[in-house]
């Protein structure tokens, strides 16, 4: 791991501030600067974004802990706000579940 995964990077603090505030990623800018920094860089990438965030959501590598919840919720919002609002598609979202239909 290098010294700047560490740390927020300018272009991803851009792309925090410039998200809706009920779609914006704090806790996991604070606890996982790594992967926020990663999703500002492909941000414009839906080809590389959509399958990314999947893959944070979903373990298809097996015997991964996974994130607390309040980073789940966070990256359900992100995925879902990515796959209608910024790069909608046709297909129906895989983040979509009714458990998590109702976090705010």
């Amino acid at each position: 791991m290098s010294p700047t995964d560490m740390v927020l990077q300018p272009d991803t603090m851009k792309l925090l501030a410039e998200l809706p505030k009920d779609v914006r990623l704090t806790r996991l800018a604070v606890k996982y600067p790594r992967i926020a920094n990663r999703i500002a860089k492909d941000w414009l990438r839906p080809d590389l974004m959509k399958p990314y965030l999947r893959g944070l959501l979903i373990d298809e590598r097996g015997g991964r802990q996974g994130f607390p919840p309040n980073i789940v919720a966070e990256l359900l919002r992100i995925s879902r706000y990515y796959e209608t609002q910024v790069f909608p598609t046709d297909e129906p979202t895989t983040t979509k579940t009714p458990a998590w239909d109702d976090l705010h």
